[in-house]
């Protein structure tokens, strides 16, 4: 027997990268379905998170048009390597969780520095990011609703008011 026909196959690299590639993705997208932000986990479903505690998940097609808009707006230049970003500098070829919010557009950070770069002032909390008004609080009946859309390994954060917000159908 040849030399040769003892060798065995080699993979093809291009072949290797992308799965290696597609494995981190996977696992990224895993860990940012078990982030916990304001305690709970939304995954690649979407909710609102009403200030009572209690969590709606809905599918992603159930949320407005303008959250879909801002996954999107902050999605797309990431990708493209056109987004400011933290100084960890996540890109779309290091897979790890993402977080970009309406109230700091076109940023992505990683979720290190998730807590301390999109704490939002008093202001920004209380304004609804869909419409521009500011609310009341929940002291006086008027929260602010927080609604997440995570799709692959981003997480997109708003606010609604009470006008933009669409309630859940009972269970």
């Amino acid at each position: 027997m040849s030399s040769k026909s003892k060798r065995r196959p080699q993979p093809d690299p291009d072949e290797t990268a992308y799965q290696a590639f597609q494995d981190q993705l996977a696992a990224a997208t895993d860990d940012l379905e078990r982030s916990t932000v304001l305690g709970y986990t939304l995954g690649h479903a979407a909710g609102y998170y009403t200030g009572d505690m209690n969590i709606y998940r809905r599918k992603a097609d159930e949320l407005p048009d303008w959250v879909h808009q801002g996954w999107r707006a902050a999605f797309e230049p990431w990708m493209e390597d056109r987004s400011q970003r933290c100084p960890h500098n996540p890109t779309i070829w290091r897979p790890q969780p993402v977080f970009a919010v309406a109230w700091r557009p076109g940023l992505v950070v990683c979720a290190e520095c998730l807590p301390v770069t999109f704490a939002a002032s008093v202001a920004e909390d209380r304004t609804c990011d869909s419409c521009g008004r500011v609310v009341g609080g929940p002291e006086n009946g008027d929260p602010i609703y927080a609604i997440s859309l995570s799709h692959d390994n981003m997480s997109f954060r708003a606010g609604a008011c009470k006008n933009c917000y669409t309630p859940p159908e009972d269970p």
